[in-house]
């Protein structure tokens, strides 16, 4: 990983920290809304899979120490271990997902669009198995209270996510050809 990688890593995890700072309770689920979904799949859409999933476990690293960097500013590995930490886990899964179906020099909208859906199937995926393990659910419950509330307003983060990754994403390539030069 180059050093301009390495940097935005460091900057893509401060990005997810500060997007999950604002954290709305939804009623019936141990899960809020934030911003992290978007800035999760942000990362993965711009930066290399290497770089990206770095980024990711930085943050994760960050929160397991116990900074306040998780949901509503709360941190350790209580949570992580708690009914939320498989959306956590969710998220570096999501980070290699996504950065590998978008790492091509120019990849098109349609396929950052199918990247951030598929990124969001993962998140799912694995925060519900936890949710379900630690809240003691079935799938199904875990289901109606982890994902269905959040359908919609995570699709509108991944659609966006998408599209502003597409732009950052050649800024970021602009950047680091001028860097180099």
């Amino acid at each position: 990983m180059s050093a301009q990688e390495m940097v935005l890593s460091a900057v893509f995890a401060a990005v997810i920290a500060a997007a999950s700072l604002i954290a709305i309770p939804i009623a019936a689920s141990p899960v809020p809304v934030t911003l992290q979904v978007f800035a999760v799949l942000l990362v993965s859409s711009v930066l290399r899979p290497r770089a990206a999933s770095a980024s990711v476990l930085i943050y994760l690293a960050l929160g397991a120490l116990g900074l306040p960097v998780f949901s509503g500013g709360i941190g350790g590995l209580a949570v992580m271990i708690g009914p939320r930490g498989g959306y956590l886990v969710g998220f570096l899964a999501a980070s290699i997902v996504v950065s590998h179906m978008v790492s091509r020099p120019n990849p098109s909208l349609a396929r950052m669009g199918v990247a951030m859906c598929l990124g969001l199937v993962v998140i799912y995926a694995l925060g519900v198995m936890q949710l379900a393990a630690v809240a003691r659910l079935t799938l199904g419950q875990a289901v109606i209270v982890g994902v269905v509330p959040f359908i919609p307003l995570d699709l509108v983060k991944a659609l966006a996510a998408g599209i502003v990754g597409y732009r950052v994403k050649r800024l970021v390539r602009a950047y680091t050809r001028e860097v180099k030069k």
